[in-house]
């Protein structure tokens, strides 16, 4: 967005000239600044463009929040649906993303906003599992098993519910945690083992056959 554009974007929502004239010269500043790293914007589509934009301009935050938020919100919900050829290579859609800046920045609530799509499939979900549940438990048929729950979003797991989950959900979940430093102090929790090597192994796409002595059959 140029600098007119923009003033005119702040015009349009009753701005005054002097309020107006301030912005402007905050974002001079910052398109001059040499520490601001160029995000590129105009590669998303059109819709999405004005969503970074007007984000930005109202609550300041960072373009680069918004656009690697919508990047990861958008691999997730792809999945194994669709991968990308490059150089005869096969890259899956998988993004391990981390958003750091100072606190009181926003980083959050622009987390919340591009995963609210995602919650609310995830609760339709949710109820339709509880009915299928209801239905079954009605039926009293011993020899049915429980329908496996369909997911699009995991928050609270160990590395055993993820793999649960993949293999109940073969087009791929999303992982997520607010804080990383969270994500990073559950691996190995319950056990010592390889957390760290399967989410390596995991970026890449590669498949992994889990063998336990616990489980009726191999995932």
């Amino acid at each position: 967005m140029s600098l007119t554009e923009l003033d005119t974007l702040l015009a349009e929502q009753g701005i005054d000239l002097q309020e107006r004239k301030k912005r402007i010269r905050a974002e001079k500043k910052a398109l001059k600044s040499k520490t601001r790293l160029y995000f590129p914007v105009e590669a998303f589509p059109p819709s999405l463009q004005a969503v970074i934009d007007r984000y930005c301009l109202v609550y300041g935050s960072a373009p680069e929040h918004y656009g690697l938020s919508l990047l990861t919100t958008a691999a997730a919900v792809i999945g194994n649906a669709c991968w990308i050829t490059e150089r005869d290579t096969e890259h899956p859609p998988v993004l391990y993303s981390v958003i750091v800046d100072f606190p009181s920045t926003g980083k959050t609530p622009i987390i919340k906003t591009a995963l609210a799509p995602i919650w609310k499939i995830e609760k339709q979900y949710r109820r339709e599992h509880a009915k299928k549940m209801r239905k079954l438990k009605a039926a009293e048929d011993e020899n049915e098993k429980p329908p496996k729950p369909k997911e699009m979003i995991l928050n609270e797991f160990t590395l055993e519910s993820v793999y649960s989950s993949l293999y109940a959900n073969p087009r791929g979940v999303m992982v997520f945690r607010d804080e990383i430093n969270a994500w990073i102090a559950s691996m190995n929790q319950y056990r010592k083992g390889s957390d760290e090597n399967f989410w390596m192994e995991s970026w890449n796409g590669s498949t992994t056959k889990i063998n336990r002595k616990n489980l009726d059959n191999s995932l």
